[in-house]
């Protein structure tokens, strides 16, 4: 073996190679990197059959023409543009395991050889080829992707899933023709797709900066919740003993003179309800000692009473309310059972099994209504059966995630199955379908739910302890 490099160097003085514009160097078993950097104005190089592991040719703007099959290549690396480069050829080489946007630094290549290799992935990298004729990617993972070829290719060899997709036509142009409408509806899809993914760029920015301008006024708002706080809380240290030792009652027109102090104090600084419940208390209290000191007094008593009344009325709205539920509640308990008065337990398990023995056969209605729906779909659809199946699944995953980002990547795709979905059915039968899907799975989860707390109060009952004390017949043995 010989080192190419050292090679190079012996054979072509660095002075002289800015005159050579074709370099041919194969079969000298040579083997290691290669850099041709100093070949500023080559155009073509042929190394083929050498044990050449990397090429170094990101100087070589001229290049029209690369030949270099069968070595041990794992890298070549061009320019980010080669708008010459017409011909190359890596055939029989050792790149690892890839996509094919290696390939995409040059838009004119006619001729690309890249058979018995490892790259592996779609053959998109390769839409803008424009002027591709000739291409042979045989014995490659490569997987998908046709329907991204130049219309100008001629020439297309290759095995394994493309081989089965071509097998009816005679070559890639008749396969493209048939499968034309296809081809434009994914290529209108994928700019849809772009333009979506642009408005949600611009708008994940906008809500960037709005989070953190949020965050900034939080942070300021809790600060001045935090003084306003502490403020309180100095302010009713001294507020509430303060407050109460100026109600005066021996003063002439006392209950008149309490009621408008009343009236001036902020009963929000001392809590709320409780507030109302102290003060409630407190002029019940002055009302009593009062009448009994002072009844010929006719004047007070109204007055306080009015001041009991007005400060209690939510307490006794209060206690109205739960009166009512309660009653409800027992207008229940007399239906479901007419001889004992059933628990409050007891009573809602009763109503759930009854909720549950509704909703189950509804389920299986709605169930089946939805597999007729199904499969009348897919009858229409011919061909497209499978996208049936693929949109009510994206649908499906779609209620069940929470994450911005998915949730619009699956909107993308729902939207796309179901512009595939218009050839054959109408709008109306693909809304009834979601439609459908969407209410069986909702009482699904309710069903489920009930069935749930069913086991769940079950499982409570038969773990529930026996109570008893030592000796008794209750929990112990005689």
């Amino acid at each position: 073996m010989v080192n190419a490099q050292e090679w190079l160097d012996e054979n072509y003085p660095k002075e002289g190679r800015k005159e050579i514009k074709r370099l041919g160097i194969n079969n000298k078993d040579l083997e290691g990197n290669l850099d041709l950097n100093d070949f500023v104005n080559l155009e073509e190089l042929r190394c083929y059959t050498n044990k050449l592991t990397q090429l170094e040719l990101s100087n070589l703007s001229q290049l029209s023409m690369v030949y270099c099959d069968s070595n041990n290549l794992k890298n070549i690396k061009f320019s980010h543009y080669i708008e010459k480069l017409t011909w190359l050829s890596v055939t029989d080489n050792n790149f690892s395991k890839q996509d094919l946007p290696l390939f995409s630094y040059s838009v004119n290549l006619k001729t690309l050889y890249i058979d018995n290799n490892s790259f592996s992935g779609s053959l998109k990298p390769l839409r803008n080829m424009s002027s591709l004729n000739y291409l042979n990617i045989k014995n490659t993972d490569i997987d998908s992707g046709l329907e991204y070829l130049p219309e100008n290719l001629t020439s297309l060899y290759c095995n394994d899933w493309c081989a089965e997709q071509l097998k009816n036509y005679d070559n890639y142009q008749a396969w493209r023709k048939d499968n034309l409408y296809w081809i434009n509806k994914i290529y209108s899809l994928e700019e849809q797709l772009i333009g979506n993914q642009t408005i949600i760029n611009n708008f994940q920015h906008e809500l960037n900066n709005t989070q953190s301008q949020l965050s900034e006024t939080n942070q300021q708002l809790n600060k001045t919740l935090y003084q306003l706080n502490d403020t309180n809380t100095q302010l009713n240290s001294w507020k509430i003993p303060y407050f109460w030792p100026q109600l005066s009652w021996n003063q002439p027109n006392s209950a008149v003179t309490f009621r408008t102090q009343l009236n001036s104090f902020d009963i929000g600084t001392i809590g709320g309800t409780v507030g109302l419940g102290i003060i409630a208390r407190y002029l019940y209290r002055e009302y009593k000692n009062r009448r009994q000191t002072f009844p010929q007094d006719e004047e007070r008593q109204p007055l306080l009473q009015q001041e009991v009344e007005r400060y209690s009325g939510s307490e006794l709205n209060q206690i109205r309310n739960t009166l009512q539920e309660q009653n409800q509640i027992a207008e229940i308990a007399k239906i479901i059972s007419l001889n004992e008065q059933p628990e409050f337990t007891t009573l809602k398990q009763e109503i759930t099994r009854l909720k549950v023995q509704e909703l189950s056969p509804q389920v299986g209605e709605e169930k089946a209504k939805l597999e007729q729906l199904i499969t009348n779909a897919k009858n229409k659809a011919g061909n497209s059966e499978k996208i049936v199946d693929l949109l009510l699944e994206t649908h499906r995953k779609l209620a069940q995630i929470n994450e911005t980002s998915q949730k619009d990547k699956l909107s993308g795709k729902i939207e796309a199955y179901q512009d595939i979905l218009k050839v054959n059915l109408t709008q109306e039968e693909i809304r009834n379908l979601l439609t459908k899907q969407t209410e069986l799975s909702q009482l699904e989860k309710h069903l489920e739910s009930l069935q749930g707390n069913q086991v769940e109060n079950f499982q409570a009952q038969i773990i529930q302890p026996t109570y008893g004390t030592p000796g008794s017949s209750k929990g112990g043995n005689n």
